[in-house]
């Protein structure tokens, strides 16, 4: 057969809802935009909506977004960001330096964070920075290049994939499992006290006033 082959965009993940709603309403709002069949699911906590077009699924996070509705959903699997290791940096380099010096290289960066570890002392355990940093790439042909980068500017690098550790996944946002901040739009929890602001943002404004070096790039 001529021409090019059609890419296999997959099925469109969940999208979970995490507000007392009217489940009769939200299927009205759903059938005025969505073309083509969807299904609700009425589980204990949550209600998950399921659609079959990768543009329906885009067409009601938009609306759920413009009617400030909670939800959290998962990356599309063809759209899962990039996640990459830089070794040899020291931790004193901020990471929004090493995020500019990617941009500069055509990159479109989602973050950039340092790798801690944890060292046991007499005193008990201590988070302690390694010469390592995670970089979250928008998925694209260019993004696939990182792993042969061999220079950060005139500094010798060593890129590798970055390999999670096995476990559910928490938002940085929320503070729930099996998602990530980046895609959800619930109320923020802080981890320690419960508040209604960012974990993450905190933590960064730690570091910054820690230590100069320590700055994140979102």
């Amino acid at each position: 057969m001529g021409g090019k082959k059609r890419q296999k965009r997959g099925r469109p993940p969940l999208i979970i809802l995490t507000t007392n709603i009217n489940l009769f309403k939200v299927q009205n709002e759903i059938k005025a935009k969505l073309r083509l069949d969807f299904a609700l699911l009425n589980t204990t906590n949550v209600f998950r909506i399921s659609t079959k077009r990768m543009e329906d699924y885009v067409t009601h996070k938009k609306h759920l977004d413009q009617n400030q509705t909670h939800y959290y959903t998962f990356h599309p699997k063809a759209e899962n960001p990039i996640k990459a290791v830089i070794r040899h940096l020291l931790g004193e380099n901020p990471g929004e330096d090493i995020s500019n010096e990617l941009l500069a290289l055509g990159n479109k960066v989602h973050n950039v964070r340092k790798i801690p570890t944890t060292r046991q002392h007499s005193g008990g355990s201590q988070a302690q920075a390694l010469p390592l940093f995670l970089i979250t790439l928008e998925r694209n042909e260019k993004s696939q290049q990182i792993f042969t980068l061999t220079h950060l500017s005139h500094i010798i690098i060593q890129v590798e994939a970055y390999r999670a550790r096995t476990g559910l996944t928490q938002c940085s946002n929320c503070q729930q499992f099996g998602h990530v901040w980046a895609i959800c739009k619930q109320r923020p929890r802080y981890l320690w006290c419960g508040g209604g602001h960012r974990h993450k943002e905190w933590i960064e404004k730690d570091n910054k006033n820690s230590s100069p070096g320590a700055a994140i790039a979102s």
